[in-house]
Order: structure tokens, then C-alpha cells, then sequence
């Protein structure tokens, strides 16, 4: 993966404008090969990962100091998160390699370069890798080919067969992947240093162990019964860990890393991210697992799957709700037909990085998480933040409205989170494979996988949160009208549901319907608004 401006090989024969030796006898090297560097040591350890060192251009005016360069041994000697600082700022690459290779369209910032050259097609990025140094290290970063990738999809078609990296995967899809694709020809370019590119390539090869320990901040609890869980916790909407609550479950052995292939290997899941048509990818459980072995992505791809139960059959008979969560008065929507479809449990299955970025659970609903495998870092702001530190707003020309701008939870624990005063920190936690998390209501999280993971989690609605979320309702309804359906319907049901008990409860045989009527009305709004 191309995640820096250097890149190494056997031929150092090369001009600026023009790429010599192997391209010169036609051998095509940039098809059939990844444009970055291996080392013997992790050739040893896992074919496919990639090394890239990091060089300063001498006559590099605005050139980082020493603290912001990666180690080129990032396997072993990473740099300490702790002290690494990274401009937001784009910072003019004034080296001889990226004004000649691009021209007046130097001044642009990395990351627009890279949006231009995401719109190509594959004939037209394989040209542009010939053309000049800097276009050679632009068109082999592998962001550019996983957005190739995704643009391609089609809708409903499994495509997610990993090839060690998302270029052999666009240009060789036909290849078998379980072979190991070893890179070669690769063309060392020197004299050239991105801000952008270090940043980007730190934050994709920075050891996870760095970010594995944390203070304990929510409070984790065992033998801990329904009654003290809904005084303590429910009612005060405060996270807890609650370290026993999993230990019948078959999904504590059927879900685990080697185990969960042999039964839903075949089965068929959404990630998170969209195809070029704006539709979920998919993937089976068993191409998955091999991509999370093989990749090396900054931002890898997430299983967050609502329809799991569909295609994995049986998979709901491997856990039960926990006793702590007895009742979810949008359950009553099953089977009703909503413009607004209702969401509320998910499959959450991903490698070590990817993420979750701090957000608001829809609808203002609470959520428990039951981890299966893997380990996951946790943080929260309790709901009185408008928005977690770090965070920002931008206006949205498009929808002429004003959209929140938060870091994804890696960048922020590396640029913001050193640098918080002990009054506005997190609540954080590490949970543990067996672990079962409260969220609460209306509190912002974030979600970083150190490992890979494998959870499954519930969004609920109940007698503690049942006002939030009937506010947050009504705030939706009033500019979408798909939310109208959705409050039309859902208040119907409560009040057949709870009705009944107010009339027995409050009312003599002898009142009139229309007196009964109106009361259980106004009682309902009362007693949940």
C-alpha cells in the first residue's frame, strides 16, 4: 500500500517525466505490481505488508522536524503516538519531484489530487503512474484502487476477494486469492517529503499495542442483578461493563475467529461501506475473514450488517437478549409496515483499526454491545456536549444545513486526546471478549477495534428513554415526512398497548367512551411526554 511519497527498487534508472528500465522493455511492471517496498522481515511474517520509509527533501522549505518523520521500521520501532503531532494545515510540497511532475497543479493539497484521480478509469490511472515521479506516487497509493474497487460493484454481487492489495484486486480479479502475491520492480523515489503522506502513513502503520491500555473509567460490575442494573445504571443513564453477563451463550464459542467460518463461512454480509451506486458491499463471512488477515488499510472495511439474521440462518439462536433489557417498545413496529424502517440490531465484525467515530445513537435509543472476540477501546462524553473536543460544524451548500465535522477515533486518540486537560477527558473503557456494555441514552461514543472483532448489538427503546426518543421523533418529523409515518404508527401501538391498563386502572364500568377516550389521550401524553 502506497501510503508515502517513497518508494523503492531494483532499478534506479529513473527520470522525472519518464520511467525507464523495466516499462522501457514492456514488461509492464505497474500492472502486475504494487509500487512499494517489502522488507525480508515481513515478507517473513505476512506477504503483502508493505514498508515505506519517509525522506525529507534537503531543499524542502517547509520540511516537518525530525519528531514528525515515521520510523521505516514500524513494525518493530514505531513511533510513540504520544509524541507525534501532525500541521492540519496543507503545507506546499516545494521539492524539485512534485513541482515537475505536476506542474502548476502542484499548490493543490494531496487530498484533492487524490479525489481527481479517484474519478478515472484504471486505463487512464495506469497512464498517469508513467507520466512523472509525483504522478507514479499519487496513482499507487492504495486508497485510490479501493475507491476503483468500490466504484466498480455492482449492486447484490459478492465481489471481496482480497488479493493482498486493493490494485491487485482491481486490475487482477480473476486471479485465485489465496495466492501470495509478492511485489517486485518497485521504483525508489528520493528527494521528496509530504506532511500529508506521513501523517497518513503513521496513522496506517502505528502499532495498535500503543493504544491498548487506557484508564478504566466506566465502571465494570459482575453478579450484578436486574433490579441494581435498572437503580444504578438504567435510571441514572450511566454506561457500566458488565464482565458475566454472556457465559451461556453458544455464540462465545461459535463466533470465535477460527470457529465463526466453519458455520457462517457461506453466508452472505453488508460492511459499512457503499458501492459506487450508494448501496451496501457485501461479502462472505469467509472472504472477510481472509481480507482482515491480508489488509493493511488506514480505514479498513466493517461489517455493520441489520440483516444478518436473514442470511446467517440460526445465527440469532447463538445469543439471547440479556435479562438487563427486558423491554423495547419499538419491537412493536415488527411486522408494521414504516416508511421509515426501523433498524435496531446489527452484526459488528472488523480487523484491528477499524472504527467508529463519535456519534449519537439514532433516535436518541439506548444500545448494549455483547462482544464476542477481540478486544475494543471505548470512549464517551455524557449528552450535556454539544459535540466530543475536537469536533467542529461546516455548512452543508448542498442541503443548505450544517453538518458536524468530528476526526475518525484513531486520528483524534493521536491529535486530541494528549493534548486534553483532565476536566474535559473521556469516559473510556477496554472491553474484554465476554463483556457486555451499556450505552446510554443521547451519550456520544467511539469505537476502536484493536483487534480483530466479532460483537453483535441491540438498540432499544424502554421506560427510562422512552421521552428522548419520542422528542427526537418529533424534531425528525417535522422537516421528513417518513418520520410522520414512523410516530403515527409507533404511537398507535403504545396506546393499544398501554390503554387497556389505564382505562382498568382509572375508570368505573359506568364512564362514557367519549370521556374514557379523551382521558386515555391526555394520560398518554402525560405519562410519556
Amino acid at each position: 500500500m502506497l501510503s508515502t511519497a517513497t518508494m523503492t527498487a531494483n532499478n534506479k534508472n529513473v527520470k522525472d517525466g519518464n520511467v525507464e528500465g523495466n516499462l522501457k522493455k514492456g514488461k509492464e511492471p505497474l500492472v502486475e505490481t504494487c509500487p512499494v517496498s517489502v522488507t525480508a522481515a515481513d515478507e517473513e511474517n505476512a506477504a503483502g505488508v508493505e514498508e515505506h520509509t519517509c525522506k525529507p527533501s534537503e531543499n524542502a522549505e517547509h520540511s516537518r522536524s525530525t519528531r514528525d518523520k515515521p520510523s521505516t521500521g514500524y513494525r518493530k520501532n514505531p513511533v510513540p503516538p504520544i509524541v507525534t503531532e501532525f500541521a492540519d494545515y496543507h503545507v506546499y510540497n516545494e521539492t524539485e519531484v512534485w513541482k515537475n511532475g505536476l506542474g502548476y497543479m502542484y499548490v493543490l493539497p494531496e487530498c484533492i489530487l487524490l479525489r481527481i484521480i479517484f474519478s478515472l478509469p484504471f486505463p487512464d490511472i495506469l497512464s498517469l503512474s508513467s507520466a512523472s515521479k509525483a504522478l507514479y506516487i499519487l496513482t499507487g497509493d492504495e486508497e485510490v484502487w479501493k475507491e476503483r474497487w468500490k466504484a466498480i460493484v455492482k449492486k447484490g454481487v459478492v465481489t471481496l476477494h482480497f488479493k493482498g492489495s486493493w490494485k491487485m484486486t482491481c486490475l487482477h480479479p480473476q486471479l485465485d486469492s489465496t495466492r501470495k502475491f509478492k511485489v517486485a520492480n518497485r521504483l525508489r523515489i528520493d528527494g521528496f517529503y509530504s506532511p500529508w503522506y506521513s501523517k497518513k502513513w503513521y496513522l496506517t502503520f502505528v502499532e495498535l499495542k500503543h493504544f491498548s491500555s487506557c484508564p478504566q473509567t466506566v465502571e465494570r460490575r459482575s453478579n450484578l442483578s436486574v433490579e441494581e442494573f435498572q437503580s444504578e445504571y438504567a435510571a441514572k443513564n450511566k454506561p457500566v461493563l458488565i464482565t458475566d453477563a454472556l457465559k451461556n451463550w453458544p455464540a462465545m464459542q461459535k463466533w470465535q475467529i477460527g470457529e465463526i467460518g466453519k458455520h457462517y463461512g457461506n453466508s452472505i454480509v453488508r460492511t459499512s461501506d457503499l458501492d459506487g451506486d450508494g448501496h451496501r458491499l457485501q461479502s462472505t463471512i469467509s472472504d472477510f475473514l481472509e481480507y482482515c488477515s491480508e489488509q493493511s488499510d488506514l480505514d479498513p472495511l466493517y461489517i455493520f450488517d441489520p440483516n444478518y439474521w436473514r442470511s446467517c440462518d440460526g445465527i440469532t439462536d447463538d445469543y439471547s437478549v440479556p435479562p438487563y433489557f427486558p423491554l423495547d417498545l419499538f419491537s412493536l413496529l415488527e411486522g408494521h409496515a414504516a416508511k421509515k424502517r426501523k433498524l435496531w440490531r446489527w452484526i459488528v465484525f472488523g480487523p484491528g483499526r477499524s472504527m467508529t467515530k463519535f456519534h449519537i445513537d439514532p433516535c436518541r435509543t439506548a444500545a448494549w454491545n455483547a462482544l464476542i472476540a477481540g478486544r475494543k477501546r471505548w470512549a464517551f462524553y455524557p449528552p450535556s456536549f454539544m459535540l466530543p473536543p475536537g469536533g467542529g460544524t461546516r455548512y452543508n451548500a448542498e442541503d443548505d444545513s450544517w453538518e458536524n465535522i468530528i476526526p475518525e477515533p484513531l486520528q483524534w486518540y493521536v491529535e486530541n486526546y494528549p493534548h486534553l486537560p483532565e476536566s474535559i477527558r473521556p469516559i473510556e473503557c477496554i472491553q474484554e471478549p465476554g463483556e457486555l456494555l451499556f450505552v446510554p441514552t443521547g451519550w456520544w461514543h467511539s469505537v476502536l477495534n484493536l483487534e480483530t472483532t466479532v460483537a453483535v448489538t441491540h438498540n432499544f427503546v424502554d421506560q427510562f428513554n422512552i421521552k428522548q426518543v419520542w422528542y427526537d421523533l418529533q424534531r425528525s418529523a417535522a422537516s421528513d415526512e417518513d418520520y410522520v409515518d414512523l410516530l403515527n404508527k409507533w404511537s398507535a401501538l403504545l396506546q393499544v398497548l398501554f390503554f387497556p391498563k389505564m382505562i382498568r386502572l382509572t375508570f368505573p364500568a359506568h364512564s362514557s367512551p367519549l370521556t374514557t377516550i379523551l382521558f386515555c389521550n391526555l394520560h398518554f401524553l402525560l405519562f410519556f411526554l
